[in-house]
């Protein structure tokens, strides 16, 4: 669901019966949301130029989840990572919260060339304040979940069309997931454009003709509301 500076660390300890996962009530084919509708929604934030290029997921209080591949060739100083936010062009208008990396986590397992693995975990310099406005997202209570044949919410600033502009505003798509034991990697390949060597069985396959992730919204949540009505 989501690249490093540095690796290993103690692991982030996160309680599930603690408030998460609640909804505060390139994106291809989606609609804006309503600000702080998905509070989790993290912005990584090129230091150098203020240009958002990634999306995360806040999961404690001082942890956001993204994607390995988003890192790579960064340092923990390169990065900023963006809490509240909703336009881009208007931090102002949500309270933004920003808060410094103080290490970069990628999964000691990541293969850059079949991107297995492609998990990374952001230390922020400082915990942040959880309210029903910034809130993280819950993580899964089996190791197994049972994703396929269900729904799935996409959130990003990426680009609206392959190789169009981004979004200056949070967008989300409903896309349709499986699992490729279910389905071949000749499907998900008709599903989503990738070749079948992108492809592999540690992956989940998510999207559909017109409704997709792109350009910018890599590392950003892939979130499911599961039966107690929060979204893991």
């Amino acid at each position: 669901m989501l690249n490093t500076s540095k690796a290993g660390g103690a692991r982030a300890q996160f309680n599930r019966t603690c408030k998460c996962g609640k909804k505060f009530t390139r994106i291809v084919g989606g609609t804006e949301t309503y600000r702080h509708e998905y509070p989790w929604q993290a912005a990584l934030v090129q230091t150098a130029t203020g240009e958002q290029f990634c999306g995360g997921s806040l999961i404690t209080n001082q942890h956001i989840l993204t994607a390995a591949h988003c890192l790579q060739g960064f340092g923990a100083e390169d990065v900023v990572v963006h809490l509240r936010d909703h336009n881009l062009t208007n931090p102002s208008e949500t309270n933004l919260v920003e808060r410094n990396v103080t290490t970069i986590y990628t999964h000691h397992l990541y293969d850059p060339v079949t991107n297995n693995n492609d998990i990374a975990i952001i230390h922020l310099n400082k915990t942040v304040r959880i309210s029903a406005r910034l809130l993280p997202v819950c993580l899964p209570s089996s190791a197994l979940p049972q994703y396929g044949n269900k729904e799935a919410v996409v959130t990003g600033w990426g680009a609206t069309s392959s190789g169009g502009p981004s979004s200056s505003t949070l967008l989300e798509v409903t896309v349709p997931v499986q699992i490729l034991v279910v389905l071949t990697q000749k499907h998900c390949q008709q599903r989503t454009g990738y070749q079948p060597s992108e492809i592999t069985s540690r992956m989940l396959c998510a999207g559909a003709a017109g409704l997709d992730s792109c350009q910018g919204d890599s590392g950003g949540p892939l979130v499911h509301l599961d039966k107690g009505q929060r979204y893991d």
